[in-house]
Order: C-alpha cells, then sequence, then structure tokens
C-alpha cells in the first residue's frame, strides 16, 4: 500500500509513526517537506513543494521524483541495491564521499551534481539529464557515463572522465572543460557541438580524437600521437603540447 506523508518526517527507534514500511510506498505528497534518515522500500517526492533529506537515505524499491519536483540530498548519501527509478524531476547531491548515490543505475529524472566548489564523484550510469553546476572545481567520472538527453557542464566547472567514456545526445559546455584520458575508438560522442574545451589529455598520448565540432581543443599529451579521425576545425582555439604530436592522418 501507499503511506501519505503531508508534513515533515523524523525517523525515531519505532518508526514512522507505528507504520511498517516494507513492501510499501512512502508519498511525500505535501508542500516542502524535510525528510530524515530512513530505509524505504519505494519513496515519492510529489505534492506542491520540493523536498530535503536530513540524512542518508536508502531506497529499496523504486525511487520516483514528479516532474516540477525536487529531491534535495545536501551532503547526504542516497543508497539502495535494488534502486530503480521513475519520474522526472530533478535529484540534487552535493556529497563529496566517493559514492554520493548508487552506481551502474538508469535515472529517469534530471540529476545534479550542484557542489559549487565541484570535487564530487558522478556515478557511473545512464542519465536522462545529467548537469554538473559547480562553478569551479572539478567533478569526476566513477565509470562510463551515458546520457540521453543532455549533459549539461556550466561555465567554470570542469568534468574529468578519467580513462572512462562518454556518450551523450547534446552537451552543453560554454565556459567549461571537459578531460579525457581514454584510450578506446569512442572516448566521447561523434557528430555533435561542444562549446568550452575539450581537452584529449593521457600523458602517453594514443588517443582517438572524435569528429565533433569543438569551440577550443587542446592535446595535453606530453609524448605519444593523439590520431584524428576526421577533419578538425575548431572555432576557438587549438592547443597542442610540448612533448606531443597530433596525426591529422589524411584529414585536413
Amino acid at each position: 500500500g501507499t503511506i501519505g506523508v503531508a508534513g515533515n518526517l523524523t525517523n525515531t527507534a519505532t518508526g514512522i509513526g507505528g507504520f511498517t514500511v516494507t513492501g510499501n510506498t512512502v508519498d511525500f505528497n505535501g508542500a516542502v517537506q524535510n525528510i530524515g534518515t530512513f530505509t524505504f522500500n519505494n519513496l515519492t517526492a510529489s505534492g506542491t513543494g520540493d523536498k530535503t533529506a536530513t540524512g542518508n537515505l536508502t531506497v529499496n524499491g523504486v525511487l520516483n521524483i514528479d516532474a516540477s519536483r525536487i529531491l534535495n540530498m545536501g551532503t547526504n548519501t542516497l543508497s539502495g541495491a535494488a534502486l530503480t527509478t521513475s519520474g522526472t524531476g530533478t535529484l540534487r547531491t552535493q556529497n563529496t564521499s566517493a559514492t554520493p548515490l548508487p552506481t551502474g543505475r538508469t535515472w529517469s529524472m534530471q540529476v545534479n551534481y550542484d557542489l559549487s566548489t565541484g570535487g564530487q564523484t558522478v556515478m557511473a550510469g545512464t542519465y536522462s539529464n545529467l548537469r554538473l553546476a559547480n562553478t569551479s572545481g572539478t567533478q569526476t567520472a566513477s565509470g562510463d557515463l551515458s546520457v540521453t538527453a543532455t549533459l549539461t557542464n556550466l561555465s567554470g566547472s570542469t568534468l574529468n572522465m578519467s580513462t572512462f567514456a562518454l556518450s551523450a545526445t547534446a552537451i552543453s559546455n560554454l565556459g567549461a572543460t571537459i578531460r579525457t584520458q581514454n584510450t578506446s575508438a569512442t572516448p566521447l560522442p561523434t557528430g555533435i557541438t561542444i562549446g568550452g574545451t575539450v581537452n584529449y589529455d593521457a600523458a602517453a598520448g594514443g588517443q582517438t580524437i572524435r569528429p565533433n565540432t569543438y569551440f577550443n581543443l587542446t592535446m595535453g599529451n606530453t609524448s605519444g600521437t593523439q590520431t584524428a579521425t576526421a577533419a578538425l576545425s575548431p572555432s576557438g582555439t587549438l592547443t597542442t603540447t610540448a612533448g606531443g604530436t597530433l596525426n591529422m592522418s589524411t584529414f585536413a
């Protein structure tokens, strides 16, 4: 069944007002609400206001965030070994641990990693919309990221993909930086426009430069060779690093 909660919820030794949540859905359906530390089966954020976690949350079933609703985890963690998602609202996190959210999940809602100074781990998974809202510092991927709609990287932000792959339908990266040290044939998506700066910076080179429309394009390798797979014509600045080679092959 469903337990509707219209006010704030604080966990106590006796549970939620005597209710048993095992197998149930708890629906926070009021205005602005606080959610205390608890383990839920299914958790829904609905109603007329946004929800704020005041402690760590565990969801072992479905996390649903209704359209136009926000669940702000703050600096707390969200976990759940079998967590799945539904709804098209927004999930926010400012947690700087290695596991702010579960890894390897498919997120139906927009997910915002939005600690302004960065330093967050972006968990591997499939996102609908992924927003990195730090205006300084670096957010670092923990694994491959797949974004089925838009990846937004705010001005001043850096996303470091490390050796992992990034796929996305669209990327908004104005005034921001995306770094990759991936040496596979597909480190980044292809055939899209990427503003800001993209830095292929595996120190030893050996990277494939994907055919995209770039603004600033940087080869950060200090040895070895980066290899283009199509013509490159960044509209801003093409930068190569001393000691590194860019091989354009037969392309212009």
